[in-house]
């Protein structure tokens, strides 16, 4: 709607027109803005305002008050990224010279932003650093539980070390002399090692995609899609901070 916002008028003759009524710019501009952002507040607000009555009446009171402020967070973000295009468009079609090719640059852009950077982004941040298969992660947690973190403390050797502790700290020379079950301490000790090793491989997994998240952070710099995405998945719940702290 905005692309021949100038770029029109100036193809049509009537821009010096407007121009020559002493108008400037930025007034305009800002006339331009509210007349097309008022005609699309038509359609969109009535659509906005049911969404919200519908998700207030399906959810209950307490919860949608907890949801609430998210929502509003998430309006007011998205609220910027439609102000971007906006701007953008409006920028745009005052710079170029004919209808035409501004839509085939804001088209090129929205294709370039909304469409290849994200794909682009996504692929730079797995080659630089990527995740692991599921099955070489479960090899690394198979290969530290069986031969040790340090590569040195086997399974047998733990166990071992395990049997002469105990039979030290109770002062016998046999196992069955025990007064505790030695099976049982051994798998307590065994889940306890392994909590080591998954802590190890999971905090090793989460920071791969944490540091995936932060180039694709750098990239939304060029792409407003990429930004509110970010953002928007922080006020809704599923970013990597929220999954990791559910999980």
């Amino acid at each position: 709607m905005a692309f021949g916002a100038f770029a029109g008028e100036r193809e049509r003759g009537t821009l010096r027109q407007l121009k020559s009524l002493g108008l400037r710019g930025s007034q305009l501009a800002l006339g331009k803005a509210l007349g097309i952002g008022g005609a699309l507040a038509v359609v969109l607000v009535p659509v906005m305002v049911i969404a919200v009555a519908i998700l207030a009446f399906s959810a209950k009171a307490e919860g949608f008050s907890q949801v609430a402020p998210r929502l509003v967070g998430m309006g007011v973000i998205y609220l910027f990224y439609f102000a971007a295009f906006f701007g953008v468009a409006l920028a745009v079609s005052a710079n170029v010279r004919t209808p035409r090719f501004a839509l085939l640059s804001l088209l090129g852009f929205w294709i370039a932003g909304s469409l290849l950077l994200p794909r682009l982004a996504a692929d730079v941040a797995e080659n630089i650093y990527p995740t692991p298969t599921v099955a070489a992660f479960w090899d690394g947690v198979s290969t530290d539980l069986r031969e040790g973190l340090d590569g040195q403390t086997s399974v047998t050797k733990r166990n071992e070390e395990l049997r002469n502790k105990l039979l030290k700290e109770y002062g016998v020379e046999k196992i069955e002399e025990l007064p505790i079950n030695f099976a049982g301490i051994r798998l307590q000790e065994s889940e306890e090692y392994g909590n080591l090793v998954f802590d190890k491989h999971y905090n090793r997994l989460w920071q791969t995609f944490s540091n995936q998240e932060k180039v694709q952070a750098i990239a939304g710099m060029l792409s407003p899609t990429l930004a509110v995405r970010d953002v928007s998945m922080g006020f809704a719940g599923p970013d990597l901070h929220e999954r990791r702290h559910f999980g």
